[in-house]
């Protein structure tokens, strides 16, 4: 496993700009704040926020692979995709990503999902 493209060890701290990145046949579980997150097998994940040095994750950008999210109740996330930007109040989600296609599930709360290539196009999910 790499966290900002360095191996990780369990003293290895990811924070809200942390990009972590797995191997085959691995996966692994961490927080960053509030949030926590399962990332499965040969998934790359940049988390992202609004402000330098924050600990409140505002999205994460997957362009392939498997993870589960929990976020804190009432929190607007936005979740980017090869092919979709899905904005999220919800707590709890989980998606799947490859070149071809995306899967995701909204575990509780609402979701707007866009198409990448025209953002004015939202599809509402409650």
């Amino acid at each position: 496993m790499l966290v900002t493209g360095q191996p990780a060890t369990l003293e290895t701290q990811i924070v809200a700009s942390s990009t972590v990145q797995t191997g085959k046949n691995s996966e692994v579980i961490y927080a960053v704040g509030e949030t926590a997150y399962l990332q499965r097998s040969e998934t790359q994940v940049t988390l992202e926020t609004k402000e330098a040095g924050s600990v409140l994750v505002s999205g994460l950008r997957m362009l392939t692979g498997k993870i589960l999210s929990v976020f804190p109740s009432g929190r607007a996330v936005r979740m980017t995709t090869k092919n979709a930007s899905i904005g999220i109040r919800g707590t709890g989600v989980y998606m799947e990503s490859d070149p071809e296609q995306n899967y995701f599930c909204t575990c509780y709360g609402t979701t707007d999902i866009f198409a990448v290539s025209d953002p004015t196009s939202p599809v509402p999910v409650v």
